[in-house]
């Protein structure tokens, strides 16, 4: 089981449509399709997004595991490992594409400092 797949299913145990939580996210239904399917991949930030859509949060997509246990507690911790690992990926590379744009920020204000001086 992984975030993709949790996703779906808290989405369909509220009764919420794929052209539901596609015209919050002001995409089209296709696109909210794919993302469910893996074939779109999925950021930190769109994944917030879909979890205010389906107000909920990220211990309780997490926790899905949890709830859908098909095969003991080991079964179960393996699941919610792996998609803390998809969890940790996804936000490290937001850190990285952050980190990259303050250093590309840092330095046009070093160079302009530079030229005022």
């Amino acid at each position: 089981m992984n975030i993709i797949e949790n996703i779906k299913k808290i989405r369909k145990h509220k009764g919420i449509s794929q052209e539901y939580i596609a015209s919050h996210l002001n995409i089209s239904q296709s696109a909210y399709h794919k993302i469910e399917a893996g074939e779109t991949e999925l950021t930190t930030d769109r994944l917030q997004q879909i979890l205010n859509v389906l107000e909920t949060d990220l211990s309780e997509l997490i926790g899905k595991a949890d709830n859908h246990n098909m095969g003991g507690r080991k079964h179960c911790c393996r699941q919610e490992c792996e998609m803390m690992r998809q969890l940790v990926i996804l936000y490290e590379r937001r850190l990285k594409d952050k980190n990259t744009l303050i250093n590309f920020l840092q330095q046009e204000l070093g160079k302009r400092d530079n030229i005022t001086l």
